[in-house]
């Protein structure tokens, strides 16, 4: 796949994750300040999944210019 390919599909999950997690929390019934908490800590773990997913990649492509 290309990177566009690679771009749009990450985009789609994670447009979808939001969606999921708007819907679960609107059946909460919890006030607004919880809801922005909710919020901050899906966008918190999706950074980090991120962030270890980048680092995984670097890692295999050093590691593969390493042995050519």
């Amino acid at each position: 796949m290309k990177k566009i390919d690679w771009f749009i599909a990450i985009f789609f999950i994670a447009l979808g994750l939001m969606c999921l997690m708007f819907s679960a929390s609107y059946y909460r019934m919890g006030s607004f300040i919880s809801e922005v908490g909710i919020f901050r800590m899906a966008c918190i773990g999706m950074a980090v999944v991120s962030i270890a997913i980048y680092l995984i990649y670097r890692l295999i492509r050093f590691k593969q210019g390493k042995g050519k």
